[in-house]
């Protein structure tokens, strides 16, 4: 019972996951080729590097956090 539950339930969550790719286009009303923004490459790259440096910064800025906490100990936590 167990494996064939796990299966199916797989199996439906690459369904909904697969359906639901294109929420933007409504089926027979609105064509994907309608949909589709008319974005430059070059836009697209900017704004993902962008992101990509500032999760970076803040990644590094929570290691210095937690790195400083762990320096302190349990007894430089004042309550």
């Amino acid at each position: 019972m167990d494996y064939s539950t796990s299966y199916i339930g797989s199996q439906a969550g690459w369904v909904v996951a697969e359906v639901g790719r294109q929420p933007w286009a409504i089926q027979d009303m609105l064509p994907v080729g309608a949909a589709i923004s008319k974005l430059q490459t070059g836009s697209v790259q900017l704004t993902f590097f962008i992101f990509l440096l500032l999760f970076t910064v803040l990644l590094f800025a929570e290691i210095g956090i937690m790195l400083k906490a762990i320096k302190k100990g349990p007894e430089g936590i004042k309550n």
